[in-house]
């Protein structure tokens, strides 16, 4: 897959997902024209024998520590 993809610009990372139903793979690119360059070219044609859709994703953005709801008193009576 970079190799296909490297045709259209610099390619910074290929992660690939073999476990689940419909085969995905992840591509970035150094820039978004050469991403939008891919997907013109790429999308709807055969790559290793399959019909490939080529969209884009959002970037998952790295998630801060949510502060826990609660005032942390617990209900535990500690009998026994």
């Amino acid at each position: 897959l970079r190799k296909k993809f490297a045709k259209f610009g610099s390619v910074v990372s290929v992660r690939r997902y073999v476990k689940g139903a419909p085969r995905r793979a992840d591509i970035s690119f150094s820039s978004a024209s050469e991403m939008q360059a891919a997907i013109d070219a790429l999308n709807g044609t055969e790559i290793e024998g399959r019909t490939v859709k080529v969209r884009v994703t959002p970037v998952e953005e790295e998630v801060s520590e949510k502060p826990k709801k609660g005032k942390g008193k617990g209900k535990g009576k500690g009998k026994g």
